[in-house]
């Protein structure tokens, strides 16, 4: 009775999300598979666009957090930051290209 109690509230908490049916990966199962430097760039813009805690984050708090979740060392995130301020072209790499799968997912769920 209490495992179907506490799927109906993690299912009532979660509808919000769009999912509807418990997670298949724990967060002590989640591997981060990009490169080091695709989670940096992710993290920073998250931060910059305050996106947690209504930016009530720190830098540093925030990547403790998602490194811990994602099973990574970013432990020289700033270092990576400054490389990636220095790229000549597109200085957002992977954003550009979360951008762009994400429209195309979207126009082929149109049919387009």
């Amino acid at each position: 009775m209490d495992e179907q109690l506490d799927l109906a509230k993690w299912m009532w908490q979660t509808e919000k999300c769009g999912q509807s049916a418990p997670a298949q990966k724990t967060v002590q199962e989640l591997q981060w598979t990009g490169s080091i430097v695709q989670f940096v760039e992710l993290f920073y813009s998250i931060h910059v666009a305050k996106t947690v805690n209504e930016g009530m984050i720190t830098l540093k708090d925030l990547f403790g957090a998602a490194c811990e979740i994602f099973h990574i060392d970013a432990g020289s995130y700033s270092r990576i930051f400054i490389e990636i301020k220095k790229r000549a072209g597109s200085r957002t790499l992977f954003l550009d290209k979360l951008k762009a799968g994400l429209i195309h997912y979207m126009e082929e769920a149109d049919g387009k």
